[in-house]
């Protein structure tokens, strides 16, 4: 049987390679992307304003700063207390940590945050640590009692049968978003939302190769019963990593004509939501502001010998990339925020912890991880101030 078994599955790649390499079959959907001249005036039918499409030629003074100066930092919004911003970066199975800091950080009086924002397995945190202290048991459950197989399941026949655009599919995840994201928490959000509080999640546009930031208070404000799964999908698209997971497509309008966007990992065009949000001295009015941000990664790594076989040198790689990425948007914060006079803490995944784990989402890896963030936070000095070229926690790992 074994061998029959082999003979057979050698027989399904044979032909999948062939129809696929030889044959240039292809399963793909046909699609409209937006026009390059109507990329800033694409929104989603029936929702206007609830996204801002991000222009790297217009980082001051666009429609997004001035939303949140008019909602967070003018005197009427918030006469008589300061401003807390908290940012949660990408990281994967790496989110364990900013649940476990987050999770500890209630033990030590966490406050509330004016605005919250996250990135790929930082969005799917970021309405839970927006909401508050009450939603921990969802974080806490996400990343300590889901392992692979909640969320994603293997698509590899597919892959080359159909020409499918991802390895594997997130049919579960999105199952875990349709229990854990619920009518109740988008009510919760619109409330928050109403006085003048903020929650953004980014996204890539893919086609358009620009980044996007979802206003989600919005999207739950809007009143529509497409609004609860466009809240969804979003979280979905900004945790969708390219060719390991299928992009989510989204469905636009721009001059009278409906178009197909697609759009995966908001970790393609930034580690960490930020630097934009920094208010400028003259918005403050003379409020205290702090920006917290929280890495899933480290920005210092433990140097160590590469095997000399392709997936290993492009793991590496990529690993490199992605901490010198997160190493320098915390500079950049550092840099605004001591230009602005604002608060700046940041926390990151310490230098020697270095468990081993079994495929990207282990549960005895994020455990472990999600334990050391909470006994980080429980005993405070995990939030640092500079970027030091070695950083290291005092809490033990034990």
């Amino acid at each position: 049987m074994k061998k029959i078994a082999i003979i057979v599955i050698a027989i399904i790649l044979a032909v999948a390679g062939w129809l696929y390499f030889i044959k240039g079959y292809t399963g793909v959907r046909k699609r409209h992307a937006v026009p390059e001249e109507l990329v800033y005036k694409a929104d989603i039918p029936g929702m206007k304003n609830i996204r801002f499409i991000f222009n790297p030629l217009k980082m001051k003074r666009t429609r997004l700063r001035k939303e949140i100066y008019e909602s967070c930092f003018s005197r009427a919004a918030f006469p008589h207390r300061q401003i807390n911003i908290l940012t949660i970066s990408g990281g994967g199975a790496n989110g364990a940590y900013a649940a476990g800091i987050l999770c500890g950080w209630t033990e030590k009086n966490r406050p509330q945050f004016d605005i919250v924002t996250g990135v790929s397995t930082g969005a799917l945190i970021a309405p839970a640590a927006f909401l508050g202290p009450s939603y921990d048991k969802v974080i806490r459950g996400i990343y300590t009692n889901i392992s692979n197989a909640d969320i994603v399941k293997q698509n590899l026949i597919n892959f080359f049968l159909e020409g499918r655009p991802s390895l594997f599919d997130t049919q579960p995840l999105r199952g875990v978003l349709k229990r854990t994201v619920t009518g109740e928490v988008l009510a919760e959000v619109a409330r928050e939302h109403a006085k003048g509080r903020r929650l953004y999640i980014v996204t890539t546009n893919l086609d358009a190769k620009r980044l996007v930031i979802w206003d989600m208070g919005a999207i739950a404000s809007a009143g529509t019963p497409e609004a609860l799964e466009l809240f969804r999908n979003v979280m979905l698209a900004s945790a969708s990593i390219p060719v390991a997971f299928p992009p989510v497509m989204f469905e636009v309008e721009a001059g009278g004509r409906l178009y197909s966007e697609m759009h995966v990992d908001g970790s393609v065009t930034t580690q960490v939501c930020g630097s934009f949000l920094i208010p400028e001295r003259n918005e403050l009015r003379g409020k205290t502001t702090s920006v917290y941000t929280i890495m899933n990664g480290k920005i210092a790594d433990v140097p160590e010998e590469v095997p000399y076989k392709i997936w290993n040198i492009a793991s590496a790689a990529f690993s490199t990339l992605i901490t010198w990425q997160s190493y320098a948007e915390i500079y950049r914060l550092a840099v605004l925020a001591k230009y602005e006079k604002i608060h700046f803490y940041f926390t990151f995944i310490p230098y020697e912890f270095n468990e081993s784990r079994n495929g990207e989402f282990d549960l005895l890896y994020m455990r472990k991880l999600f334990y050391r963030g909470y006994r980080a936070a429980v005993a405070g000095g995990h939030w640092m101030k500079q970027v030091g070229a070695t950083i290291r926690t005092n809490v033990s790992a034990e």
